[in-house]
């Protein structure tokens, strides 16, 4: 195995702190069963007997990128025949306090590559790929160079007007991936293991040579959700808005729904998925997915009843982030939605009593039944630009934008 931070103990979210969804250390708690032709089988379970070294990653987080230095690449290391015995034995650790659960949402899958439709130098060495299609994945290196060249990967939604990437929507997202060559005569490739980025362009800085479309290629990435629904146009226009929202879904079907692809934040806002639950319906089966989700919902809902505002949620649920209408409102409106698609419900059956708790908890603010009370960060039309400029963000909310 190789382990990195991930969104268990990686920096997530506006606040840029680790750990927000348990206390440290990393844990690596694993089982691999082996079956054998003569009906026999093996477990293979991580323990004290397991023992671990630096690899070649030498920095990892999924808003900053990926680093890596090849020439610390301990070639065979995943192989039955090596010999492991000047590695240090691994600390066993002691379980966090969680209920592990088995994952049942799609598992997150390379779905397309794709070469630069243009290339450009408006830099000297400092090439930009440019994809033609915003999406979420990762960049597939392939360089010939001496060891220690050092290779540069920058990406980006838009350019600035010199050429270059224009990395100013990212906030505090770094969004750079770094490979350091270790020389192999007959070339090398890098792609990165526990990063991904929301992007159309690539600069590459420090190429030994010039790169070509077939050097740096555009790995597709989203969870495993088999397309279901297209859409026929007269209109062109509607054709492509319709395009453009499937591409919004991959990017951002993610594991979670995330509200981005590319800055400091990719979480999972329940009210982006309040109005898009029925097109991502159509456009996929999201049935496994959204079991998953639902789950993260009421594992963050609060004592008094409130829904999250974002789920999963980081960091004290019970603080902040939670009870607002049309956000909170998910937990009830999505398990709705796939009822209505698939005609299963075991996910209403499994989100009731939830949904109970959260409309008592609105109720008992608001006994006339208009909810004017207990509305906490109410965020209103959050896509109205008209509102948006007149009213800015919603109290407490500044310092986070």
């Amino acid at each position: 195995f190789t382990i990195a931070d991930g969104f268990y103990a990686g920096a997530f979210g506006w606040r840029m702190e680790r750990y927000g969804f348990g206390p440290a250390p990393r844990r690596l708690l694993a089982q691999l069963r082996l079956d054998y032709a003569d009906g026999t089988s093996q477990w293979v379970t991580t323990g004290p007997d397991w023992r671990i070294a630096e690899a070649s990653i030498v920095a990892s987080d999924i808003y900053g990128g990926e680093a890596r230095d090849a020439r610390f690449e301990c070639d065979g290391w995943d192989k039955p025949e090596f010999d492991a015995s000047d590695w240090r034995r691994a600390k066993p650790g002691m379980p966090p306090p969680a209920r592990l659960v088995a994952q049942t949402s799609p598992p997150l899958k390379p779905k397309n590559v794709i070469r630069a439709v243009a290339i450009s130098e408006p830099v000297a060495g400092r090439f930009v790929f440019d994809f033609g299609q915003n999406f979420a994945g990762w960049a597939r290196l392939h360089a010939r160079g001496q060891a220690g060249d050092r290779i540069t990967l920058r990406f980006a939604e838009l350019l600035d007007p010199d050429g270059t990437v224009d990395q100013s929507n990212l906030r505090r997202a770094d969004a750079t991936d770094r490979f350091i060559l270790r020389g192999d005569a007959e070339g090398e490739s890098f792609e990165p293991c526990f990063t991904y980025h929301g992007f159309r362009y690539v600069e590459v800085d420090g190429y030994p040579g010039t790169p070509t479309a077939n050097d740096i290629e555009a790995v597709v990435v989203y969870s495993d959700c088999r397309e279901t629904g297209t859409m026929d146009f007269a209109t062109p226009l509607l054709g492509q808005i319709w395009r453009n929202t499937l591409w919004s879904q991959r990017g951002n079907f993610f594991g979670v729904p995330t509200d981005c692809t590319q800055r400091d934040e990719r979480m999972g806002w329940m009210g982006d998925m309040l109005v898009f639950a029925q097109p991502a319906c159509f456009n996929m089966d999201m049935a496994a997915f959204f079991t998953k989700w639902v789950r993260d919902i009421t594992d963050a809902q609060t004592e008094d009843g409130r829904l999250p505002d974002i789920a999963p949620h980081p960091f004290e649920p019970e603080k902040r982030f939670s009870g607002c209408p049309a956000w909170g409102d998910a937990g009830t409106i999505v398990p709705w939605t796939v009822y209505v698609n698939y005609g299963d419900t075991r996910m209403l059956e499994e989100m009731f009593d939830a949904c109970c708790k959260w409309v008592d908890y609105i109720h008992k603010a608001n006994p006339d039944l208009r909810w004017v009370n207990g509305r906490n960060n109410d965020y209103g039309d959050w896509l109205n630009g008209d509102t948006f400029m007149l009213t800015g963000f919603p109290k407490g909310e500044a310092e986070l934008n």
